[in-house]
């Protein structure tokens, strides 16, 4: 038994045997030892395109020594017999090479004229011959797979015996076959060395079509913002991953588009869907409902059925797609007439919500210090202070005050967003969800205040210059400290 290694490199434990006809075919046969001039031979029409192109690496060698691997030339009158549609690409030429390209192109620009050839017939597929001396030739995963994709379908070869030929293994085969089912913006992506081929399989084995094509629509807009880099030539590729060097090009987050796309249906589906049911109850639908509402939104949120059937009847219902499920909302909220206490409290109550909401726009969009930010979320953690609803829509809109967060993403599809968000905003991110969680804990009408509201009132003045309101003063000078 011997270790040998297939095009990627990896070592693959078989037995000893013949050379395949095709290394055979390589190897010697009619013309040996004779020479013809470059200018004779015209390049094979089917072989891939800029195979010539990278022969820094052949030149000096050329120059010194000459070619000393012969080219492997098929006359050109048997070349049109079995390719017809080549003959202008193939006119004027006595030849056409099947395989040596790199090194023509090499002799050429080391001023070369002549080079050796061996005469072979088209009895030789040229797909095997270039996986063949695919390391020499430089084929990339898409322009290998393309060669395999035409031993099936031409040569009706199967998959394990095209592995039985070229010396790789049939999963290789078959993973490779599988990135041409990938759009072709992600194709040339792998092929430059921007997508992981391990990445790019990923996404192959995803059965949603629509999601795939819209990684590749997103992968496109990306690669189109920068010139394309030459593939890496990579010695040693691991079949698994077959990724170049990643120093080749500027890497594509595949995971992360696939993240992406994801969400972005699932705003859309959030978004259909509250207009859908907006219609079906003769609903107002709402894009933005703190613009609309602004703090009323939380007192007029809905849930049961029978309130919304009610609203809906009485043209008093707004639908917004602000959860992923449709959220429910009253235009107006029909008032009772409390005793004049309870007017002046809640007046007193609401004025202060309202002086605080400017000091809080403000602090959401201020550059803190590291240590302002830690202080409030150690705060937040030890206080226990939770991550409901009205937290998170509130520290939401603050985000899209910000400028962290689109308009219409929605509170709950924007939390989801931030596990996959820049290092540049997580930190404002996470500052604006402490402001939020701080300030709904402050709202509730018959809570008692203690030290943690005190803090928070502190920490907006220290960032906004925020001042309480008389009815805020006597609340905290009524804190007993130590409770809460």
């Amino acid at each position: 038994m011997t270790r040998a290694r297939g095009l990627d490199g990896v070592p693959q434990l078989r037995t000893e045997r013949k050379a395949s006809s095709v290394v055979q075919t390589m190897q010697g046969g009619a013309g040996a030892g004779q020479t013809i001039h470059v200018d004779d031979v015209a390049a094979n029409p089917r072989n891939p395109q800029a195979r010539s192109v990278n022969i820094a690496d052949l030149v000096p060698s050329v120059s010194e020594v000459g070619v000393m691997v012969p080219i492997l030339l098929t006359p050109v009158g048997e070349w049109l017999e079995a390719h017809p549609d080549d003959a202008d690409a193939v006119a004027g030429k006595a030849w056409v090479a099947q395989d040596g390209h790199r090194r023509l192109a090499a002799a050429r620009s080391a001023g070369r004229p002549d080079v050796p050839y061996v005469v072979r017939g088209v009895d030789v597929d040229e797909a095997m011959i270039r996986l063949h001396t695919a390391k020499a030739m430089r084929l990339t995963p898409i322009e290998e797979a393309s060669q395999y994709r035409h031993l099936i379908e031409v040569r009706q070869m199967t998959q394990q015996a095209i592995a039985a030929q070229t010396g790789v293994s049939q999963s290789h085969v078959a993973k490779r076959l599988k990135l041409l089912a990938l759009p072709e913006s992600i194709q040339a992506a792998v092929d430059y060395g921007r997508i992981e081929v391990g990445e790019a399989l990923k996404l192959a084995a995803i059965k949603d079509p629509d999601l795939v094509a819209r990684a590749g629509e997103q992968v496109a807009q990306v690669i189109s913002a920068e010139a394309p880099t030459p593939p890496a030539d990579d010695e040693d590729l691991d079949d698994e991953d077959d990724a170049p060097s990643a120093a080749v090009a500027t890497r594509v987050d595949l995971a992360a588009v696939v993240r992406r796309v994801t969400t972005d249906r699932e705003v859309e589906a959030g978004q259909a869907a509250a207009k859908a049911r907006a219609e079906e109850l003769g609903a107002e639908y709402c894009e933005n409902v703190f613009a609309r509402l602004g703090d009323a939104r939380y007192s007029n949120q809905i849930y049961a059925a029978t309130d919304i059937r009610k609203a809906a009847a009485e043209n008093n219902l707004l639908v917004s797609a602000t959860r992923s499920e449709p959220a429910y909302y009253l235009i107006r909220r029909t008032r009772t007439v409390p005793d004049d206490k309870q007017t002046l409290e809640a007046r007193n109550r609401k004025a202060a919500i309202s002086a605080r909401g400017q000091a809080l726009r403000l602090a959401a969009t201020a550059k803190v210090p590291a240590a302002t930010l830690t202080e409030a979320l150690v705060a937040m953690a030890l206080t226990g202070l939770a991550l409901g609803s009205q937290t998170t829509a509130l520290a939401y809109d603050l985000a899209r005050e910000a400028g962290l967060a689109p308009d219409g993403l929605g509170d709950w599809t924007w939390r989801k967003s931030l596990t996959v968000a820049p290092d540049a905003q997580r930190a404002p991110n996470a500052w604006v969800i402490a402001l939020a969680s701080f300030e709904t804990h402050t709202r509730p009408e018959h809570l008692a205040w203690g030290p943690v509201h005190r803090y928070y009132l502190e920490l907006l003045h220290r960032v906004a210059g925020y001042l309480p309101t008389e009815w805020e003063q006597a609340r905290l000078d009524a804190i007993t400290d130590g409770e809460d």
